[in-house]
């Protein structure tokens, strides 16, 4: 860990002689009173460090690997209600835990319903549960806003990426069933499925980057059409920045009713989908 408390120093065993002499030979720098960085430190969270607080919000949650989108929004600090603001850095003012200058995820997902669009909360929330970062039990007792309730109710965390969850949250908001992470045998999970047979990939650019994952794609659709499915992929790129014409293919095959079954679909043998259980 690239950022200390003095505490931290002082847990670990540094006395203040040897702290002294990591300064005066310039192993460490006094970031504020109380606390200290070497030449690793990651330039946000001295920032925050530097502001009074500790990193929290959007820049919080991705270096703890929940899901929020790329951007240039800059990095916002944390401050305890009567802290005292040292630069122009943008704040939050609320007590929580943080760790290395970092605040901890839910104590960061709280900064972050104050500025996050409610879809991308969502991912966030989805993201931490996924990732097992914190239980449902424990942000059904933190997030306690009528707004915060709100979004906690639309979270799912089943859903494996953010691009899964923006695609379920808006094609339910077109009136559409959708099914997540649903096993179809031979082929295993799905991350969507409409109706009875349309299947939804959501594509991160991280895992389908490979020639070998693009093959096993390839396999997979494959598998699903030979089974009588219909099978779809959206990118992060398609999800972000072109949704509304991904959208009005989706709703083209639901309209034929293309995404239910029909005799014409059916092959000898498939029992349908099971859902993964929660």
């Amino acid at each position: 860990m690239p950022v200390w408390s003095l505490e931290q120093l002082r847990r670990s065993g540094v006395t203040r002689h040897q702290l002294r002499r990591l300064v005066d030979g310039g192993h460490l720098r006094r970031v504020r009173v109380g606390w200290y960085a070497d030449a690793a430190a990651d330039r946000e969270v001295v920032a925050a460090i530097r502001s009074g607080g500790t990193l929290t919000c959007r820049a919080a949650l991705r270096r703890h690997g929940v899901w929020v989108t790329s951007g240039t929004v800059p990095p916002h600090a944390r401050l305890e209600p009567h802290a005292r603001r040292h630069t122009e850095m943008p704040i939050h003012r609320s007590t929580g835990e943080s760790e290395g200058g970092i605040d901890e995820p839910v104590t960061a997902l709280r900064a972050g319903l104050r500025c996050l669009p409610d879809e991308e909360a969502v991912c966030a929330i989805d993201s931490i549960l996924n990732s097992k970062l914190a239980s449902r039990a424990r942000l059904e007792r933190e997030l306690t806003t009528p707004g915060a309730r709100r979004l906690l109710a639309l979270a799912d965390g089943r859903a494996q990426s953010g691009l899964e969850t923006l695609a379920r949250l808006r094609l339910r908001s077109r009136g559409l069933k959708i099914r997540v992470q649903v096993t179809i045998p031979p082929v295993g999970r799905v991350d969507l499925l409409v109706g009875d047979r349309l299947v939804i990939e959501l594509d991160g650019d991280e895992w389908h980057s490979t020639r070998e994952q693009r093959e096993e794609d390839r396999r997979r659709d494959s598998a699903l059409v030979a089974r009588g499915y219909l099978a779809m992929r959206a990118g992060y790129h398609r999800v972000l920045d072109d949704w509304d014409a991904f959208e009005r293919e989706v709703l083209a095959v639901v309209r034929r009713r293309d995404h239910r079954w029909r005799a014409v679909h059916r092959v000898g043998g498939n029992s349908g989908p099971r859902t993964v259980a929660r």
